[in-house]
């Protein structure tokens, strides 16, 4: 078979191993400079840890326990993308800088994310993103909104701040400043995306003050809103990589591993085995952390430090309008999660489900010494039934910025028919998945063709059975 033949050239001067988001960066970087390349993954697509797959290959990678009709959702399988590994990427980032300046976002496409809000008080309150955004929500009050706004105009001096005020605690600096409790949670989970314990007590006031500044100047960026996610799923961004790769000579072998790896007497590695029982030599070699445990001894292994824990759920029309990115802080009754809850519906324009579906995704870092995942999947499921039964009120200003709608979206549980997939996994917390957009900032993002999943037949929701489900693994 065409997965069991040699290569002909046995000699790189990188071997990657692994096709996610770093693998994938690593191999565009090095064939643009001249490097002869192998890149190898055991999947039979591009991504790893950070793939997309349809409906089925889902559920044969992961197999989640499956809650409700899942026989419908195979009518429309190949429409379903569902993302490894969900992430949300500020539009002020570097990140994304570093892509329009190495002309990746030619391969890619991405979309600002919908309004944010936060589970306080078993109500979801609009996250502001805004001066205007802060003097129309209805969740503050007037000393809240100047609380806010001066605090805000505090940060954007940090020249003004003293060298040990800027190395000092973060979360400590928060709890000092003049704010209300609801205006901390803002802060700390919606804005700087903290999501564990450790990450409280490690982040410096300069880190938190920088992320703040990030999110502020992603506004407006590409859109109201700061985040931004890629259509067709994360997994287009590896590949964006990886088409730069292959452009550049770089030679990829699917569906091939290595099972052994040799290095000299300074620990350096020098050839590899393949699956198929051939040696390679290399230069340099990047493997994927779980790659590499396989080829070390059970004393060196690589350790991990946290769990990602998240559930999928699929259902028959949104609850918030368009996208929406929900935080549910530490400690909300009646949860009591101790970290916090992030969850990020996607709708048709980003290409992952077919109209009118939306797919939610939900999760919450666990420590990794945890090994009774139970009580955490009974969570998010819970956390999805309250979803489905509320009631969500909407701001939206007038095209003249003088008035402002109210826009109402009711769903209950009884109209709902969802999907729930909830899976456990090894994720690494690092904020730098990615986020693209073109060199024009007010063009990229929005003029993206909404038109294309208009052509999706609507019959379907009037058809299917009020019926729920749920996946967990």
């Amino acid at each position: 078979m065409a997965e069991n033949l040699s290569l002909d050239v046995t000699e790189f001067d990188v071997i990657v191993i692994g096709t996610s988001l770093v693998g994938s960066l690593v191999a565009g970087a090095c064939s643009r400079i001249g490097k002869k390349v192998l890149h190898f993954d055991k999947n039979n697509n591009y991504g790893a840890n950070n793939a997309t797959l349809t409906l089925q290959e889902f559920i044969n990678e992961v197999q989640p326990k499956i809650k409700g009709n899942f026989e419908l959702l195979k009518l429309k399988e190949r429409r379903f993308n569902f993302d490894l590994l969900v992430k949300l990427i500020y539009s002020a980032s570097s990140f994304i800088k570093t892509l329009i300046k190495t002309k990746i976002t030619h391969y890619i496409d991405f979309l600002c994310v919908g309004q944010g809000y936060m589970y306080i008080d078993q109500t979801f309150k609009q996250i502001p993103c805004s001066k205007a955004d802060v003097f129309r929500n209805k969740h503050l009050g007037l000393l809240e909104k100047r609380k806010l706004m001066k605090f805000i105009t505090t940060c954007q001096a940090v020249d003004q701040l003293s060298p040990e005020i800027l190395e000092s605690n973060f979360f400590k600096f928060i709890q000092e400043q003049d704010l209300s409790d609801q205006l901390r949670a803002f802060i700390l989970y919606s804005i700087c995306l903290l999501n564990t314990e450790e990450e409280l007590q490690k982040t410096t006031v300069a880190q938190g003050l920088k992320a703040l500044q990030i999110y502020i100047s992603s506004i407006g960026r590409y859109g109201p809103n700061p985040f931004l996610y890629p259509i067709y799923g994360t997994c287009e961004i590896a590949q964006a990589f990886c088409r730069v790769a292959a452009v550049n000579q770089a030679l990829y072998v699917l569906r091939r591993s290595i099972t052994e790896i040799n290095v000299d007497e300074n620990n350096i590695a020098t050839s590899v085995k393949c699956t198929i029982g051939q040696n390679l030599k290399t230069n340099h070699l990047v493997i994927e952390p779980t790659i590499l445990q396989s080829c070390l001894p059970t004393s060196t292994r690589v350790l991990i430090k946290e769990k990602i824990v998240r559930c999928i759920a699929i259902l028959n029309q949104p609850i918030f309008p368009n996208s929406a990115f929900i935080v549910i802080p530490p400690n909300t009754h009646p949860f009591n999660n101790h970290n916090p809850i992030q969850v990020l519906q996607f709708d048709s324009t980003f290409q992952l489900c077919p109209k009118p579906y939306v797919i939610l995704h939900l999760s919450m870092t666990c420590n990794a010494n945890q090994t009774d995942f139970n009580p955490v999947f009974d969570m998010l499921n819970e956390i999805v039934e309250i979803i489905c039964q509320y009631k969500v009120e909407i701001e939206s200003p007038e095209e003249n910025n003088t008035q402002s709608t109210t826009t109402t979206t009711t769903t209950t549980s009884e109209s709902q028919q969802s999907t729930t997939t909830t899976t456990s996994a090894t994720e690494p917390q690092q904020s730098t998945t990615t986020t693209t957009t073109a060199s024009e900032p007010q063009q990229s993002i929005t003029s993206e063709p909404q038109q294309s999943t208009t052509s999706e037949p609507q019959q379907s929701t009037t058809s299917e059975p009020q019926q729920s489900t749920t996946t967990t693994t």
